[in-house]
């Protein structure tokens, strides 16, 4: 798979999911929706979890977490810089261009 088959799969994915921001509740136990964690509405839990838990666990909620809230930021520029690329391969073929 490519990177634009890849960021298509990606966008498809997050465009049925829970718009960000996201947060973690603070003992790691949730993944709420907003910037920060609001014990009086848990109607914003989106994903919830029980049980044990372990430092891994709360730093891959923490890491999902991040990674929603970059992936504007992230995939913006990557479009960016591909456009960039595509334009300067356009105006100077032949040439190598450095990534």
């Amino acid at each position: 798979m490519d990177i634009v088959e890849t960021l298509s799969q990606l966008d498809e994915l997050r465009s049925q999911a829970t718009p960000g921001d996201w947060c973690v509740h603070p003992n790691g136990t949730s993944v709420w929706n907003g910037r920060e964690y609001d014990c009086d509405d848990r109607s914003q839990w989106m994903i919830f979890r029980t049980g044990v838990l372990s430092d891994e666990s709360v730093s891959n909620a923490e890491f999902v977490v991040e990674l929603v809230n970059a992936y504007p930021l992230l995939v913006a520029s990557l479009r960016a810089k591909s456009a960039e690329i595509e334009r300067l391969m356009t105006e100077r073929p032949g040439e190598k261009i450095a990534g």
